[in-house]
């Protein structure tokens, strides 16, 4: 009896200080104040491109282009997302004319959320000095400003991959940590038909994956049906529109489709590390020169991004790295064999580019500080 007690004691006792709640001050990270000023800047650049960009629902070009019509009432089809749909109508019902102006304002606030995150991801696999030039580094990139002036649900898809990511990384092989990285996927994917492509590496880097299959699969199979009845035959969540798959170019039947092939499969690597034409492609009605000035350097700073990134990848990275790594090298491997690579769905993995030139960065700056390593005494 006395152990028994002595062991509920322990227990309570346990119990009592876990209830104890950290102050307000303690849960903040200890760069808050350099990380405020980060997501402030963040939140000011996003909300002056929001509200000086003069352009409504239908001036927009590109993937928007087609979302026009269900925004408006149309039945959704099976190669848009329903979930991003709903947002763009309920925006449409609450400020009309100026809808675009809101969804842009809303990305923004999205994207400064992102800022943070990556911080957070950036500190859980190297230092806060890094975890700081992550930040501002994505505070700052012009790609992901210009994504919130365009109707394409990429902005919101990149906030899903960047919470999962975190969740992973935090909860390991925890059954309730992967159950919510799962539905948190799942959601992704209503809302960006092109995250589909990360879940085998997610369901790769994942601690419990039935678990986590289980918690996708609760919101990806009612689409699925939907739009499986809709169609008239099986389609996995998305028609092949969406993610403008292709799967007839491995149907190689004479020696010219294997030129064809390896053709598509260079111009698609080639486009990772091209600058493209920018972000945003304004209507003739649009004439906002800081729109297209931002997007024509937002599209040279990618290829800066993209390649120190690149660097910093080959440099740096590390099997602690996996639940960031993998997802990313096989969605962007999957775009290259059954898709096409543009500068509009590549943008779900240009987070990765930052944190490897954020890494890269920090390297840099350590080795000017301290100067070479001192080479060996020789024997």
């Amino acid at each position: 009896m006395g152990k028994s007690s002595r062991g509920r004691k322990r227990r309570q006792q346990e119990k009592q200080g876990q209830k104890q709640k950290r102050t307000f001050r303690e849960m903040l990270p200890p760069d808050w104040d350099i990380l405020a000023v980060i997501l402030l800047l963040a939140l000011v650049l996003r909300m002056w491109f929001a509200i000086s960009y003069d352009a409504t629902l239908y001036d927009q070009a590109g993937e928007g282009v087609r979302y026009i019509g269900q925004i408006r009432g149309e039945s959704v089809d099976s190669a848009s997302p329903s979930l991003y749909i709903l947002f763009l109508r309920i925006c449409l019902g609450i400020f009309g004319h100026g809808a675009a102006k809101a969804a842009f304002v809303m990305k923004g606030i999205i994207g400064t959320v992102s800022a943070a995150l990556i911080y957070y991801i950036a500190r859980e696999m190297s230092d806060r000095t890094t975890a700081v030039i992550a930040a501002a580094i994505s505070a700052l990139y012009v790609n992901y400003i210009m994504a919130s002036l365009a109707l394409s649900p990429r902005v919101p898809g990149i906030l899903a991959i960047l919470i999962v990511t975190l969740i992973l990384i935090r909860t390991k092989e925890g059954k309730r940590g992967n159950a919510l990285a799962g539905a948190v996927l799942g959601l992704g994917i209503l809302v960006d038909p092109y995250i589909l492509l990360f879940v085998p590496g997610f369901l790769l880097v994942s601690g419990k994956k039935k678990i986590f299959l289980g918690a996708l699969l609760v919101f990806v199979l009612p689409l699925t049906m939907r739009n499986s009845m809709r169609e008239g035959i099986l389609v996995p969540v998305y028609s092949a529109e969406a993610l403008e798959l292709d799967l007839s170019r491995w149907m190689i039947r004479e020696l010219k489709d294997f030129y064809h092939l390896a053709d598509r499969l260079y111009i698609n690597v080639s486009m990772l590390f091209s600058r493209g034409a920018g972000w945003v492609e304004p209507s003739s009605s649009m004439t906002s020169e800081n729109i297209r000035n931002s997007s024509t350097l937002g599209a040279y700073l990618y290829m800066l991004t993209a390649l120190s990134g690149l660097v910093g990848l080959l440099r740096y990275h590390s099997r602690e790295h996996r639940v960031l790594l993998y997802p990313v090298l096989i969605y962007l491997g999957l775009l290259v064999l059954f898709s096409t690579c543009r500068n509009t769905n590549r943008l779900l993995a240009e987070h990765l580019a930052i944190f490897y030139s954020a890494f890269l960065l920090m390297r840099i700056i350590r080795y000017f500080r301290r100067g070479p390593d001192p080479a060996p005494k020789p024997e």
